[in-house]
């Protein structure tokens, strides 16, 4: 995806290059090589976006993000040295862009963060916990595709 996104920015980017050369500079091969850089540059940074997932170490900012949230929250306890984890961590991203805005994203790394996942019973990792309102509504352990998520997230979002 990201490859494409940038052949497409480079490609946009060079036509108008091309075009803004020839008509304000005379010289279109110096506007095209400009344009694409440009082109390229914007559709990475636009396609990469910042990180959608909050990184919660605290029961402070565990409270703050997850607990006091409006929308529903989708917890990730993991740990950097967890194959599965690792695997699913993709996933959680994905699932952050598609529903940014709608629901909070948050990963608890049960290296830095042993005592939330005690209060949460995580006893095995990686464990996501999908809380509305404050409360645990969903709870899966393992690595799990995106569309295992999304009814859950789904139901959440049209009780509220």
């Amino acid at each position: 995806m990201l490859t494409s996104t940038l052949f497409l920015g480079l490609l946009v980017g060079s036509a108008v290059g091309l075009f803004v050369g020839f008509v304000k500079f005379r010289n279109p091969l110096l506007g095209a090589i400009v344009g694409a850089a440009c082109g390229a540059g914007l559709s990475y940074v636009l396609s990469t976006g910042p990180d959608k997932v909050i990184a919660v170490e605290t029961a402070k900012e565990f409270n703050s993000d997850v607990l006091k949230a409006e929308r529903p929250v989708l917890v990730d306890f993991y740990a950097d040295w967890c194959p599965p984890c690792r695997k699913l961590a993709p996933t959680i991203k994905s699932l952050a862009k598609e529903y940014a805005g709608r629901v909070t994203f948050v990963k608890v790394n049960v290296d830095k963060g042993r005592g939330l996942a005690q209060v949460y019973g995580v006893r095995g990792i990686p464990t996501v916990i999908l809380f509305v309102q404050s409360h645990p509504v969903g709870r899966w352990t393992g690595c799990r595709p995106a569309d295992h998520y999304r009814p859950a997230l789904d139901a959440a979002l049209a009780k509220k």
